[in-house]
C-alpha cells in the first residue's frame, strides 16, 4: 500500500501523515499487519512521491529523519536507488533554479 504513495496526487502533508501513520503507528503497534518491517523499497516510494511534487527539502528531511531515528528504533537503510533518487532530485532542483534565474 505504501508503494502507491509514489503515484498519488495527494498533498505533501497528506503523504507525510500517511507515512507517519504507517511507520510509527502500524509498524510499532500491529506487527501482524506487516510481513516484514519497512525497507528501502517503502522509503524509495515515499521519496519518489515527494520528488514527483518537487518537494526536495521535504524528501531530504524525511530521509534524515528515518535513517537517524534513534528514539523510535525504526531505521531504514537506504540502498543505491535511494542515493540515485536523492541525487536526481537535487539535480532537478538545481536545474529548475538555474532556469528560473535566467528568465
Amino acid at each position: 500500500a505504501i508503494s502507491s504513495l509514489s503515484k498519488t496526487k495527494a498533498s505533501t502533508s497528506k503523504l507525510k501523515a500517511l507515512w507517519n501513520f504507517f511507520i510509527y503507528d502500524v509498524t510499532k503497534q500491529n506487527h501482524a499487519v506487516l510481513v516484514q518491517p519497512p525497507s528501502a523499497y517503502e522509503l524509495n516510494s515515499m521519496l519518489s512521491g515527494l520528488a514527483r511534487q518537487g518537494k526536495v527539502k521535504a524528501a531530504l528531511k524525511l530521509y534524515r529523519e528515518i535513517i537517524y531515528d534513534d528514539c523510535e528504533s525504526i531505521r531504514i537503510e537506504g540502498d543505491p536507488y535511494t542515493a540515485s533518487l536523492l541525487f536526481s532530485m537535487l539535480r532537478e532542483s538545481i536545474h529548475a533554479g538555474a532556469a528560473s534565474e535566467s528568465v
